[in-house]
């Protein structure tokens, strides 16, 4: 995920500004006053107003309110906290919210989705999807955080946004969770004839490495051919193998596979669909005649190192042909652990991550 371009849109002051690629979107934040301890108590109800003001002149900053601000009188202890959590604290507690306008001023208005409109400022920012859907991404945002104001565009795997800077952290965290490249397996298969064994005719194995070795090593097995089948998780990939003499009968197998891994188990499934065609020897015009067809569907879940092997009847007495099936991880589909952290992002009326100065987006 490429977050590429950037417009912040100061909506209290009527005027907007253009940020280019090579510039961070850096919020207005408080100064070193948001970090200086606080001591105040205030054991009787009193007006929110002169509390803003008493935590802004222990901290040098100066205190703004909006002309329809509702002031209340609580009572509230702010020993030990420092500016910045003060501010909060009383926000949360008489139902209002603040905002900085530079290093040392902040303003105060009711916490209302009218004065959010009109106080905070909002951004908006471009997200270039690497490897998960635009229409997945859409849906997330809309359902998990609430994001209503963000446009989609496909064809070159975007989505655009506006939304505060709060909010623009846990969006960008939530892209870079679910933008993960998916997992690929390369599937080695072995077309093979083997000498049929009453017991096991038809029978599909799952074999692990050292067993599948003593297969192809057995008497009277042959490897008629081999090849490697590179398939993305939620994919699907095709081989085609042919194995014959140019004037002879050939044996032709067409194999679709889906691969589904599971990490935890390690432990991978492959949907495999297999055709099998038994084709006569070419007539002089070069056509040849089919003398047998097998088809199968199987789903078959294997650990590391484990070969699946499926089995059809040959047109040779006593021989079947065999498809070994064994799969190798390239790419892994899991998530690391700092993906699975959880994280707060707000209240369920105000979703939106904590900025701090080494935050912003």
């Amino acid at each position: 995920m490429h977050r590429i371009s950037a417009v912040a849109l100061a909506l209290a002051c009527g005027f907007g500004f253009f940020v280019d690629d090579a510039t961070a979107i850096e919020p207005l934040a408080l100064g070193e006053g948001a970090k200086v301890p606080i001591h105040l108590a205030f054991s009787e109800p009193t007006m929110t107003t002169e509390i803003y003001r008493a935590v802004g002149e222990a901290a040098g900053i100066e205190i703004l309110f909006d002309t329809q601000l509702n002031a209340k009188r609580i009572p509230i202890d702010l020993e030990g906290t420092t500016a910045a959590v003060a501010f909060d604290r009383i926000a949360t507690t008489a139902g209002q919210f603040w905002v900085p306008l530079d290093l040392n001023t902040i303003l105060v208005a009711d916490d209302t989705p009218a004065k959010r409109r009109q106080h905070e400022t909002f951004y908006i920012q471009t997200f270039v999807l690497e490897y998960v859907d635009v229409k997945h991404v859409d849906r997330l945002l809309r359902s998990l955080v609430e994001v209503r104001r963000l446009s989609t565009h496909p064809e070159i795997k975007s989505i655009i946004i506006r939304e505060t800077a709060a909010k623009m952290v846990t969006i960008e965290r939530l892209i870079e969770v679910v933008d993960q490249p998916p997992g690929e397996v390369d599937v080695e298969v072995e077309l093979l004839r083997l000498r049929r064994k009453r017991d096991t005719t038809g029978a599909d194995l799952r074999l692990g490495a050292a067993e599948f070795l003593t297969l192809r090593n057995s008497d009277g097995a042959e490897s008629l051919a081999r090849s490697t089948v590179g398939v993305m998780e939620a994919g699907s990939g095709r081989l085609h193998l042919e194995s014959g003499k140019p004037r002879s009968p050939l044996t032709r197998l067409d194999l679709t596979l889906r691969v589904r891994q599971h990490p935890a188990a390690k432990e991978i499934t492959l949907d495999v669909t297999a055709e099998l065609l038994h084709l006569d020897s070419p007539n002089p015009d070069g056509d040849r005649a089919p003398i047998a067809w097998d088809q199968t569907e199987s789903t078959l879940r294997l650990g590391v190192g484990e070969t699946a092997v499926l089995r059809f009847p040959d047109t040779a007495p006593d021989y079947e042909i065999a498809i070994a099936l064994t799969p190798v991880v390239v790419w892994a589909s899991t998530l690391d652990a700092g993906s699975l952290e959880a994280f707060s992002v707000g209240a369920e009326t105000h979703i939106g991550s904590r900025v701090d100065s080494d935050q912003m987006p």
